[in-house]
């Protein structure tokens, strides 16, 4: 399981660590049923307790924490961990696994720049370290930077087969418009995974490659047959059913995947359905819990489908400085749309990015 990918923003339950979760996979995977490990956390606290100065302990405590929020999407734990991690850099500066979890928090706090530094600061002092290039490249991926990103995979893939590997290369092979080679990609991730959730996350992202709705709810099935309560397999579940015209059970779907784990998109998905159900009060409760969350990207949605364009518009270019990926192209250039302005600039910018060739 990888230790990265957590957000420090003090924004509602589970909607941070959901953040997180639309960019990564095993380790990033959240609303589990899977329990974590709470007495290796409780010892963990009991020793520094005791020895308060012990850095390398910090730093574990600090990933522990990470953990625990992505397993629960509970973002109580993000500044948990983030608040260890920094404690173990105070005592030891060089500590690498505390350097290496302030640049995946970073990431996750969308301060991708930084989190790159704090990659290239470990690269620096331990360049065979595989952890490092899955933080590089989580940071290059959002920054629009394929190129970057593609080194830090080639560099990862050298030093460490592992699921975490091949979930990134299937990133790679999706955003260069390669989707055979990304689901070859998954499938070894699949048969390489071990964990429940990381069986589950490999499955999820085999059916959101998926075109065919159907072959894309078989694939939902099978990571919730690995952990019954992966939110993003349930969401999944809900848009394939929903696709399928089977709207009853898509809303059951969508309900069981927002109690384990209340993320933007879900909400925003589940209020629309509502909407063409006629559920029409529940569906205004739910847009109301997107707006509340503070999430640009699904803000910027719910506002271009039933609210202000420009004022998604607004949102979603902020969005786009600090993220240049397909999904925030796609929901600006919606936005501009529907706001009567020039569209699919940025989505054929991101075309362009993708497509050329690394050097």
């Amino acid at each position: 399981m990888i230790a990265f990918m957590v957000q420090a923003r003090t924004l509602g339950a589970g909607v941070i660590v959901a953040a997180a979760l639309t960019m990564l996979g095993p380790g990033g995977s959240g609303g589990s049923s899977q329990p974590p490990q709470v007495d290796l956390l409780a010892r963990t606290q009991e020793y520094l307790r005791a020895h308060p100065g012990d850095a390398r302990t910090w730093a574990s405590l600090g990933n522990l924490y990470a953990e625990r929020a992505r397993r629960t999407g509970q973002s109580a734990y993000v500044p948990k961990a983030e608040g260890a991690l920094q404690e173990a850099t105070r005592l030891d500066p060089g500590n690498l696994d505390a350097i290496v979890g302030l640049g995946a928090v970073a990431n996750i706090k969308h301060d991708f720049a930084k989190g790159y530094a704090w990659g290239i600061k470990a690269r620096r002092a331990d360049p065979r370290r595989a952890s490092t290039y899955a933080v590089l490249f989580d940071a290059a991926i959002e920054r629009g930077q394929p190129a970057r990103a593609e080194r830090a995979l080639d560099r990862l893939m050298a030093l460490r087969a592992d699921v975490a590997t091949f979930t990134r290369a299937a990133r790679m092979y999706e955003l260069r418009g390669r989707p055979a080679r990304a689901v070859g990609a998954l499938r070894r991730a699949a048969d390489t995974a071990v964990d429940p959730v990381d069986v589950a996350f490999c499955h999820h992202r085999l059916g959101e490659l998926q075109t065919d709705p159907a072959a894309a709810l078989r694939s939902y099935e099978q990571a919730l047959q690995a952990d019954s309560g992966y939110a993003y397999a349930l969401a999944g579940r809900a848009r394939a059913q929903a696709a399928l015209g089977a709207t009853a059970e898509a809303a059951a779907s969508y309900q069981a995947a927002v109690n384990r784990l209340p993320a933007p998109a879900f909400l925003l998905e589940y209020g629309e359905l509502l909407l063409k159900l006629g559920r029409d009060r529940e569906a205004q409760a739910h847009f109301a819990m997107v707006r509340a969350t503070g999430d640009r990207l699904a803000i910027g949605r719910y506002e271009t489908g039933h609210g202000d364009p420009e004022t998604a518009v607004r949102l979603l270019r902020a969005e786009w400085r600090q993220r240049k990926t397909p999904e925030v192209a796609d929901a600006l250039d919606r936005a501009l749309r529907h706001a009567g302005r020039t569209q699919a600039r940025h989505l054929a910018e991101i075309k362009s990015i993708n497509q050329k060739p690394v050097p």
